[in-house]
């Protein structure tokens, strides 16, 4: 799959057909970075392309800058192929040695699940050469790294947040889980890796730069920074996004509704899928917020239960961000890999449907058959946010079955420590 996708590509950027995405952008603000020179004026404001990242993808892509643009491109579509066949085969590892599951068989099963369900978007990643690629290997090695290097977990988080903010979400969940280790690596992380841009930037434009990316994002909130302060970011409401939030920004927002009542009324939404959650872990009694010290969280159910909560995680961050392009439902492997994990180990009383229904209805609301029809029907799945909708229910039908699985793995395990036969 990954072998079609790369000559298909390629093929096409000889041609010099392909889009490459928001590539140029960034190649363009690596030059600029090179060269001293404001990095947030790269971009083609006319196709609304430009620089919005904080500076250290800047920073780190100067390299490339020594290629022409065309043969800079085919070297990211490489490395981004290897980026992606790793976070698969690493999240589907990761996922099945939290469920007590990992076999070479069931590992090499999982990888090609999880590529079928997510090939369309792996493959608009490979198309774009965006950054979400990294945020997912980031994402995926922080689950990885989370019990036995936990600061190297807060670490990649950081990495990840000094590229796009939206790994922001796993610091309240890692100071309610009291892994201590990973917030200080992240914490710690976040300052060293946006500061790290400075050694060619200069400490003064290195900060002024932070300060710009982040000005931005205070209008999402109704809040309008100076301008020479603050890049211009996607409103709520904007068209490319697919989130919940953005579909009621649209929504309501046609009613009159400000940003904030747009935000306060998700959160509404979000707050039932919470209240769901915790009828899910009452259900299959396992303790959803008195939890152990993080040493304590290596064995019994805690392992299982931070991979789902982990794909959890991820289908807040895209189901309820203000802005959730298409592009960024990549991170959706890690759901994928939950979901496959739970598919591919059969346990007895544990009913493998919900997670099968979830799985698809994430699979059918992301590719949507019959899209175009319902458009000439005057139904734009976009403009209501189907994707994300798919996705938020379809995680939950897979934690469904996830939190069945565990909990039935976890009284095996007392019955047999206590030498019951």
């Amino acid at each position: 799959m990954f072998g079609y996708l790369l000559i298909y590509h390629i093929h096409h950027e000889r041609r010099d057909v392909g889009h490459r995405g928001d590539f140029p952008t960034f190649y363009q603000a690596a030059q600029f970075a090179r060269e001293h020179r404001d990095i947030y004026t790269a971009g083609h404001r006319e196709s609304d392309q430009m620089y919005v990242y904080p500076p250290l993808i800047a920073f780190l892509y100067i390299p490339f800058t020594s290629l022409s643009l065309p043969n800079a491109a085919m070297v990211m579509l490489f490395l981004t192929a290897l980026i992606l066949l790793g976070s698969v085969f690493l999240g589907a590892r990761t996922m099945l040695e939290r469920l007590d599951a990992l076999h070479p068989l069931t590992l090499c099963a999982a990888a090609l699940l999880i590529s079928i369900l997510s090939e369309n978007e792996m493959r608009g990643e490979m198309t774009m050469l965006e950054t979400d690629s990294l945020m997912l290997l980031m994402f995926t090695l922080a689950l990885h790294w989370l019990d036995r290097r936990p600061i190297l977990a807060g670490m990649a988080l950081a990495f990840a947040f000094n590229i796009k903010y939206l790994s922001i979400i796993t610091l309240p969940y890692l100071i309610l889980r009291r892994r201590w280790n990973a917030v200080a690596g992240m914490l710690g992380g976040s300052v060293f890796f946006g500061l790290l841009p400075a050694i060619q930037l200069g400490w003064n434009e290195d900060i002024r730069c932070l300060r710009v990316s982040m000005g931005g994002l205070l209008r999402w909130v109704g809040i309008t920074p100076e301008s020479s302060h603050s890049i211009t970011v996607h409103n709520i409401g904007d068209g490319l996004s697919v989130s919940i939030t953005s579909a009621l920004a649209r929504i309501l927002g046609a009613h009159g509704f400000s940003n904030p009542q747009v935000l306060v009324a998700a959160a509404g939404i979000g707050g039932l899928a919470v209240a769901i959650v915790m009828v899910l872990y009452r259900i299959n009694r396992l303790a959803i917020w008195s939890w152990p010290s993080a040493d304590r969280q290596l064995t019994g159910p805690f392992r299982g239960l931070v991979a789902m909560e982990w794909a959890g995680l991820v289908t807040v961050a895209l189901a309820f961000s203000p802005d959730t392009n298409t592009r960024h439902l990549v991170l959706t492997v890690l759901v994928n890999a939950a979901a496959a994990g739970l598919l591919l180990t059969p346990r007895p009383a544990v009913p493998r449907a919900p997670a099968l229904y979830g799985a698809l209805l994430i699979f059918i609301g992301y590719i949507m058959p019959g899209a175009r029809a319902l458009r000439h029907m005057g139904f734009n799945h976009f403009v209501y946010g189907v994707p994300c909708w798919g996705l938020l229910i379809g995680y939950l039908l897979i934690l469904w079955t996830g939190l069945r699985f565990i909990a039935t793995a976890d009284r095996e395990r007392q019955v047999h420590g206590s030498g019951i036969s």
